[in-house]
């Protein structure tokens, strides 16, 4: 049997392209990783994607932030399936995003994909990014995790993002990637 090499590639559909803006793997037990100078404008793209295949050391919610906005701004609803029941999530006035609650990632590895939207319509007063989290994890207490959030704060771009375990670190290997699509 031979080596096969597959080059990577950016995908593009009529100039419309995903770049890879931001690559994390972590090596030691780190806390939090912080993606800076993204200088993603609404105009020029429709969406950033954060890509999380990861696992904790101990258990608790990772979460996200979007250009360091800490306030009471985060807004997400949606459902999670543990042990084959449903639950909805109904967080209001949060100071980040949950994309892996301690509840599916305790002990586990997991993936989430988060895909947030951009937008600079302001018709209908609404101008604020939305994610949308698919989460899956693996391993004993593991599930689905679907949400639809929105952060409540007027942005016209995306500088930086933060990924946080919020009181505990994450395991070595586990990677974090960014994307922005262009419009």
């Amino acid at each position: 049997m031979s080596n096969v090499l597959i080059q990577p590639y950016l995908f593009s559909v009529d100039d419309e392209m995903w770049e890879v803006i931001g690559s994390y793997k972590s090596t030691s037990l780190d806390a939090s990783k912080t993606f800076s100078s993204l200088a993603v404008d609404f105009d020029a793209y429709s969406e950033v994607v954060v890509v999380c295949d990861m696992a904790n050391t101990l258990n608790c919610d990772v979460q996200m932030q979007i250009n360091g906005v800490s306030s009471s701004s985060y807004f997400t609803d949606g459902w999670q399936i543990k042990d084959g029941t449903d639950t909805i999530i109904d967080r209001n006035s949060n100071s980040s995003w949950v994309i892996m609650p301690t509840a599916l990632g305790q002990n586990n590895t997991w993936t989430a994909i988060n895909h947030i939207q951009l937008t600079a319509v302001t018709g209908g007063g609404d101008n604020n990014p939305k994610c949308n989290t698919m989460g899956r994890a693996e391993g004993l207490n593991g599930g689905a995790y679907m949400v639809t959030s929105g952060l409540r704060s007027v942005e016209t771009n995306i500088d930086e993002i933060t990924v946080t375990a919020s009181g505990t670190t994450f395991q070595v290997g586990s990677r974090i990637t960014v994307y922005k699509v262009a419009r």
